[in-house]
């Protein structure tokens, strides 16, 4: 998939509301083609999908405990959650 960015003007940006809110985008028969969303919608929308960026400090110990083993394989996540065992708090 490409990203492609596009260079508005002044005249196209009031067309298009100043660009504050959500915006559809229809073809001449009405079919949705795109949807435009603010850049702070956008980044909202990434960290509750993805969660937050991690710190640096977040990842180091993201990473000791996958080298350390405490980290679940998602062998195991898979088996915990088809038997309905929690992902944390259960050593067993």
């Amino acid at each position: 998939m490409k990203y492609v960015t596009v260079t508005i003007d002044a005249e196209l940006r009031a067309k298009l509301g100043g660009l504050e809110d959500k915006l559809t985008l229809r073809d001449e028969a009405g079919q949705v083609v795109g949807h435009v969303v603010p850049p702070g919608l956008y980044e909202a929308m990434l960290d509750a999908f993805a969660g937050p960026p991690m710190t640096p400090e977040q990842r180091a110990a993201m990473w000791e405990e996958v080298r350390s083993g405490k980290a679940l394989t998602t062998a195991q996540v898979i088996a915990r959650l088809t038997t309905g065992r929690p992902l944390v708090g259960d050593d067993q």
